[in-house]
């Protein structure tokens, strides 16, 4: 029987905490299997590609490097290790400590697999997940783009016609074209309804053809002078 783990902890939970239950987890033991399963020249291969990439190695870029080197079965690793550098880099603990905390509890808890086997498994995480530069600075960049203010989780403008009655409330008199700008902000409940004028509404899409061009323009300088702009929840995918 296949067995699931919920655990919900608000800021960032101790790596030991959330391991322990990982180790648990059938789907993550299937995870170390598919680590354990690469060979020796596939797991040298990955390794040494991972250590040498200069760039940021967001899920898709590692994705695309092990997809290369591994072929069918690159989709399913990249998967691993980006999950357990997210898992170790988001610990407030540094990631010299967290990655200790999580050898120590595989060693001690993760029963299914043999001693050795979790030896090697915590020897080849560290070596795909931890000691990559480009995981680190995808990381660096991601927390940036999180800690820049509040992310919008909904953005609407509803326009609809607010009806003029006479005072016996039997007649429509007339209509006011009403547009109220609708905001959502992602992780609480906060909720925002503001009336826009039609002159207001046309300044926000000027603003906002304002700020694209902007935007241009600095990808532009960025990619003239060499400046890498990564994948985050603040920019594009493309």
């Amino acid at each position: 029987m296949r067995r699931s783990f919920s655990l919900t902890v608000h800021g960032s939970p101790p790596v030991h905490m959330l391991v322990s239950h990982l180790a648990q987890d059938e789907d993550f033991v299937g995870d170390a299997r598919r680590i354990l399963a690469l060979s020796e020249d596939s797991y040298a291969r990955l390794t040494d590609a991972l250590r040498q990439s200069t760039g940021f190695l967001d899920r898709r870029a590692v994705q695309e490097l092990a997809s290369e080197l591994l072929g069918e079965d690159g989709k399913a690793v990249a998967k691993v290790v980006s999950r357990v550098s997210s898992i170790l880099r988001d610990a407030e603990e540094p990631l010299e400590d967290s990655f200790k905390a999580f050898s120590r509890v595989i060693n001690d808890t993760m029963t299914t697999l043999e001693p050795d086997e979790r030896a090697e498994f915590c020897t080849r995480i560290e070596q795909l997940a931890v000691v990559p530069r480009g995981l680190a600075l995808q990381h660096k960049s991601e927390h940036l783009a999180d800690v820049l203010g509040d992310e919008l989780a909904d953005l609407q403008l509803i326009c609809d016609l607010r009806p003029i009655l006479n005072a016996e409330r039997t007649e429509v008199l007339g209509a006011i074209p009403v547009t109220t700008l609708h905001l959502e902000l992602a992780g609480n409940s906060t909720k925002l309804d503001i009336h826009l004028s039609e002159e207001q509404l046309k300044d926000l899409c000027q603003k906002v053809d304002d700020a694209r061009n902007k935007l241009a323009i600095l990808k532009e300088f960025s990619a003239n002078h060499n400046v890498t702009i990564p994948r985050t929840s603040a920019t594009l995918s493309e």
